[in-house]
């Protein structure tokens, strides 16, 4: 079967636009920033207990999405038709009329680049596995709406397999995997990175039988398509 791999610009995520609230003028991101501090003076001025959780979501920093050369690519990549900077929003607008000219006018997939034939595919930034509080927060994830557990904790499950890809390769070295899993997966899935790798592959599964899914640390990807040098 032949895998065709498409970059997909996101024109504009309607639930990010900073859709305004006709009756309060205010965008989401000013409601969510105004919460955050009504919890932080309230965590400031009560004795929480050790095991209460709730004011972690205070201390929560923003990524930054250009602290990595992948995350710096990625940004630099210019979509065929970028957001306007007048949003169109006109004065006396209600809610559903100022959604309704954004979902027209910027909303929409643009393909950058299209591959026929690709093998595998080599995953730049891997996702963290995060908590509820995390998901909670308007800011502190680059992408809030995009995050998926499984992509987080088993991408290669997303991406190897009959009718997907051969193989699926991250810079990711290490991750947990508990004991009990051992009698449900292939040994290699156990195996520890040697001092010069640098990635890891994953290939084999045949879709149904989880330990068919082989694993191994490799110094070099076979993944063909790079981001152009700078």
């Amino acid at each position: 079967m032949r895998n065709i791999i498409r970059v997909l610009m996101v024109g504009c995520v309607l639930s990010l636009c900073g859709h305004v609230h006709v009756a309060k003028g205010e965008t989401p991101g000013e409601r969510f920033r105004k919460a955050i501090e009504r919890e932080a003076e309230y965590c400031a001025t009560h004795k929480i207990k050790p095991t209460n959780r709730r004011c972690d979501i205070t201390k929560l920093q923003p990524a930054d999405p250009l602290a990595t050369e992948e995350g710096r690519f990625a940004h630099s990549i210019k979509i065929p038709n970028p957001v306007p900077e007048d949003s169109g929003y006109k004065p006396g607008m209600t809610s559903q009329e100022y959604f309704d000219h954004l979902c027209k006018t910027e909303a929409g997939e643009f393909i950058y680049k299209t591959v026929e034939d690709v093998d595998g595919v080599y995953q730049m930034r891997p996702r963290d596995e995060v908590s509820q509080q995390v998901l909670a927060s308007l800011f502190v994830l680059e992408d809030v709406y995009g995050y998926d557990r499984v992509e987080a904790t088993e991408p290669e499950n997303h991406y190897v397999g009959p009718q997907k890809y051969q193989f699926f390769e991250t810079p990711r070295l290490v991750r947990p995997i508990q004991e009990w899993q051992r009698k449900y997966l292939h040994s290699s899935m156990f195996s520890k990175a040697q001092q010069d790798s640098k990635y890891v592959r994953y290939y084999g599964y045949d879709g149904r039988d989880m330990k068919t899914m082989e694993k191994e640390h490799i110094r070099k990807r076979n993944s063909q398509y790079d981001p152009p040098p700078k």
